[in-house]
């Protein structure tokens, strides 16, 4: 059973808030600090769609299963 088996939205909207903080809450946003947190952030948009994806071939497959 996978450890995110409600997906990955926690993650993505933690990254997000880290993102937005960085960038419109600082006087002078840190490069560095603005490219980790897109990293990460982008990270956990991709497993999502891999999620995502992987439950609509799934369905899929349970649908051609049954013709």
């Amino acid at each position: 059973m996978s450890k995110y088996e409600n997906g990955y939205w926690p993650k993505i909207e933690y990254w997000t808030t880290q993102l937005k903080d960085e960038v419109f809450n600082t006087k002078k946003p840190e490069l560095e600090e603005v490219i980790y947190f897109h990293k990460k952030l982008s990270y956990f948009l991709g497993k999502q769609e891999d999620l995502e994806n992987q439950h609509i071939f799934d369905s899929q497959q349970e649908f051609t299963a049954f013709e």
